[in-house]
């Protein structure tokens, strides 16, 4: 036997047909790999005198019990610098390192199945199978975070939009462009992806690793994925070396991995940097960054929550993965009743119905929360329970504060060590809170410059300017209630989940029963504001009784109608024209119709009442015969 370089081991010609003898005594070929855990390939190279891999070339000569001695003719040329005869050809180098990655494929093929094949789903007790569930997320090539704009650009764009309540609209002009996320991949460069919690960074790795390990994607690459809130504890026994830990992982030699890493044959997903702290959350990040620097052929990819890490990567492009668009939000939730319902057509049914309810324009703030695929789930889960929404929108976005703020953390066993970290629960709603009306209260009321909503930190809770900017990138990281829209201009994530901050600070301060309270008083006289409308309404629907409320919101109307000349006439004329109509409804009623309808008071009263005439014909048949009466 000869052995050509120091990595491989080939056998002479004198010894192939020993090597022949010593398998027809053993059993076949598939025998012989099936007992040594290798691939057909390997086998088949051995025993054509081809170079193999040296562990694996030893262990096919032990099991066959053949003895491993260098021949003459190597002897006779040992200490003589190698030729194009005795060296392996660079196209067998290329076969060897292909067999050998096939082989590791091949061995972990059943474990990465089973390890990364299902997912935990929110609102039920149990795992669920993640080809049933997943829906292909959305890559930005462009951080919010990143973007430069100015402040008062931005504010602008913000107050020009229609509805008002787009935030992830702000400072586009158009909708960034999304990419597929495994289109991504195929730049084959490393890819730091930040996102919201429960944007689904997780399943996004878990799909990858599963398309790779079945061959659809990269099947060059030996996939491995690492949650690497696990590898602080694995990590430690080999001092964070992932050059170490894959090895032990793939079974195989020094050398062996070495060549896969110097070959790029290997593709390592490392997930949720930003759940592991302090000096092992620093070890971590660093033996990263030094790996990726080592063996810059291996792609790695790393998700983190939106901008946690303290450093930049270099040499790693930022991605970010997009908030769900309409067609994901009713595909996931069409897999998300088929799934836990365990019925294709009731479950398809379920989802018409629980999309149809979600569509309907009354709801559009409950909308607003189903970007993410967390809130999604939490939203579903509701109506699975209760086969409707909450008659109270206020306890979902409750429960999805709780669920942000506390229980996903919890339920993946996260530990973080900020400042932010000691606060209670409701400490931190509290602080939330503040914050939300700060800015309510301006006219420009959903962007904070970000000296503006550091100096409110630092105020509620007592600290300095520095303290104040770790605990709001604490925030950032940890729910995703607060965001950067673009470089030091921050918003809440939903405008929906400001609102509900705001309405709870207040009753949590004011005295319900009191018409003359002054919390109560400084609520009402934000009645005119039309940005306020949503206040109001969860206010009237978070109050055990809103009769006071009420009252205190009618009184300031009225002061506000008396004080407005224009305002009387308008009602005055509104008064006028309803005394036309002969109908058996309350004169309020009659009234209400003919304001809610835009009568324009600038045209002939008969052009009016004749456009009432028609509309209040088609809503109410029987109202039509005396329902004008003739005034001289």
């Amino acid at each position: 036997m000869t052995e050509p370089s120091g990595r491989s081991l080939r056998l002479s010609p004198t010894q192939l047909k020993n090597a022949d003898i010593a398998l027809a005594k053993f059993g076949s070929k598939s025998d012989l790999a099936a007992q040594l855990q290798m691939s057909r390939t390997t086998i088949n190279k051995f025993f054509k005198g081809e170079p193999v891999q040296r562990k694996q070339f030893l262990g096919i000569c032990k099991k066959l019990k053949l003895k491993w001695e260098p021949d003459d003719e190597q002897v006779q040329e040992k200490g003589k610098p190698p030729n194009s005869l005795s060296d392996p050809t660079l196209e067998s180098l290329k076969d060897d390192i292909d067999a050998l990655v096939q082989e590791v494929r091949s061995r972990l093929h059943d474990d990465i199945q089973r390890l990364h094949s299902t997912m935990p789903l929110w609102g039920i007790d149990r795992c669920v199978p993640l080809g049933d569930l997943f829906v292909d997320v959305n890559i930005l090539e462009e951080l919010s975070s990143s973007r430069k704009s100015e402040y008062d650009d931005l504010c602008q764009d913000f107050m020009n939009n229609p509805s008002h309540r787009g935030l992830d609209r702000i400072g586009l002009g158009k909708e960034q462009k999304r990419v597929p996320g495994l289109e991504v991949l195929a730049k084959n460069t490393n890819l730091m992806v930040v996102g919201k919690p429960g944007s689904g960074k997780t399943t996004y790795l878990q799909r990858v690793v599963r398309e790779c390990n079945a061959g659809n994607l990269q099947a060059h690459r030996i996939p491995v994925l690492i949650r690497l809130r696990n590898f602080v504890e694995d990590g430690r026994e080999v001092a964070y070396s992932l050059e170490r830990y894959l090895k032990e992982c793939w079974r195989l030699s020094d050398a062996e991995t070495q060549l896969i890493f110097d070959r790029g044959r290997s593709l390592v997903l490392l997930d949720g940097l930003d759940e592991v702290t302090g000096e092992d959350g620093k070890n971590i990040a660093k033996e990263i960054k030094r790996f990726a620097r080592i063996y810059p052929q291996v792609q790695v990819i790393v998700t983190c929550r939106t901008q946690s890490q303290e450093s930049r990567f270099e040499k790693f492009d930022y991605v970010e993965v997009a908030d769900f668009n309409e067609s994901q939000v009713r595909s996931f939730s069409e897999h998300w009743f088929k799934t836990v319902m365990g019925d294709e057509s009731g479950g398809l049914a379920k989802a018409r119905e629980f999309l149809e309810q979600l569509f309907l324009e009354a709801n559009k703030p409950i909308r607003e929360l189903t970007i993410t695929p967390i809130l999604l789930s939490l939203t579903c889960a509701v109506f699975h329970q209760t086969g409707k929404f909450y008659s109270k929108r206020s306890k979902l976005y409750e429960e999805g504060l709780e669920l942000l703020l506390e229980q996903w953390d919890k339920s993946r066993e996260i530990d973080r060590d900020e400042i932010y970290r000691d606060l209670s629960l409701e400490r931190k709603l509290e602080l939330l809170s503040f914050l939300a009306v700060k800015k309510f209260e301006q006219e420009q009321y959903v962007l904070f410059e970000q000296a503006e909503i550091e100096g409110y930190i630092a105020e509620f809770l007592g600290i300095g300017q520095r303290d104040s900017r770790v605990v709001l990138r604490a925030m950032e990281a940890q729910h995703g209630l607060l965001i950067e829209r673009s470089q030091k201009v921050w918003s809440f994530s939903h405008l929906t989940f400001q609102e509900y901050l705001i309405t709870r600070q207040f009753l949590a301060k004011c005295n319900p029963s009191s018409i003359n309270d002054s919390i109560l008083n400084e609520l009402t006289s934000h009645v005119q504001d039309r940005h306020w409308r949503e206040v109001f309404l969860l206010a009237v629907e978070m109050l055990p009784k809103a009769d006071v409320l009420l009252t205190a919101m009618k009184q300031k109307i009225d002061n506000l109608v008396i004080s407005d000349i224009r305002v009387q006439k308008f009602l005055s004329q509104l008064h006028q024209l309803a005394l036309w109509i002969d109908a058996p409804y309350k004169a309020a009623s009659v009234r209400a119709l003919c304001f809610d309808l835009g009568v324009d008071f600038t045209t002939n009263t008969k052009g009016t009442l004749s456009r009432i005439f028609k509309i209040t014909r088609i809503l109410d048949y029987e109202l039509y015969p005396g329902l004008f009466r003739s005034r001289q």
